[in-house]
């Protein structure tokens, strides 16, 4: 897992670069697709207000990296031990990945989960299963009438044929 990391890692920073302030030597984002959505030229904040924001996002990394290496990079230290007990708040936020699977739990997972068995139990078998039944038993009801209708004898399947077309014939003949 270490080499794919790696060059995911090397090719996030090549990629960063290209993304860079105006004051360095501007972001070659900012024309690739010009040509093809005919995009106006994108408006740039003032040079200062760059240098200031990268300083400062430059100054919290450095922190970061010190505030680490402080905690766990010295010699001795029991991580382990030294980050439970005097860890705070911030330390058990970031252990349990600030909560963010518990919220997505409570907010998508059960209402999904319950949604999906009121379906299973109440939807499916009520609706979409009575629909199903009721056009088979329309079905079967429809099958004995016309089977009731299929006697095997020619001469009703005639009178039936000839009461047809006498209801047609006075149909025809009763239009203007």
């Amino acid at each position: 897992m270490t080499v794919p990391l790696v060059i995911l890692a090397v090719g996030s920073i090549f990629a960063g670069w290209l993304g860079a302030p105006e004051y360095l030597w501007g972001s070659k984002w900012d024309h690739w697709l010009a040509p093809v959505f005919g995009a106006q030229e994108a408006h740039h904040g003032s040079v200062a207000v760059e240098i200031y924001m990268t300083l400062a996002t430059l100054a919290l990394v450095g922190a970061a990296i010190y505030l680490a290496y402080a905690r766990y990079g010295r010699p001795g230290v029991k991580i382990a031990q030294d980050a439970e007990t005097s860890g705070g708040v911030f330390y058990h936020l970031s252990l349990n990945k600030y909560y963010i699977d518990e919220l997505y739990d409570f907010a998508v997972v059960r209402p999904f989960t319950a949604g999906s068995d009121w379906l299973a139990r109440v939807f499916d078998p009520g609706v979409i299963d009575g629909i199903a039944n009721g056009i088979a038993g329309t079905a079967r009801g429809m099958s004995v009438f016309w089977q009731g209708l299929q006697t095997g004898n020619v001469q009703h399947y005639l009178a039936g044929f000839l009461v047809g077309t006498l209801a047609l014939l006075g149909y025809y003949i009763g239009q203007p």
